[in-house]
């Protein structure tokens, strides 16, 4: 699957309202919020276990034709508030 974009994130942990666990399997599936519109998509995490608390550079793939577009420059977004910190898309 060829992703749209590259997104930095960072899981929040239990304590901080996030998940119970750790992040597995190939992909993760969440809506990323931009400009209060949900966009279904899915996180490539290539089989790897991802620990909660920690930053990590993703590649996503939207799951709706009318995708956002953007330019190469970075903007903040956010997935699933509960799960999510923080989330920069970078780009195509």
């Amino acid at each position: 699957m060829k992703p749209d974009a590259i997104i930095e994130v960072r899981f929040k942990t239990m304590t901080e309202g996030g998940r119970q666990g750790a992040i597995v399997g190939e992909f993760y599936g969440c809506p990323l919020f931009v400009d209060g519109k949900a966009f279904d998509c899915r996180l490539s995490l290539d089989g790897k276990t991802l620990p909660l608390g920690e930053t990590y550079e993703l590649a996503v793939k939207f799951m709706n034709p009318d995708h956002p577009h953007w330019a190469d420059s970075c903007r903040l977004i956010r997935l699933a508030p509960r799960m999510i910190s923080t989330c920069i898309l970078c780009g195509e």
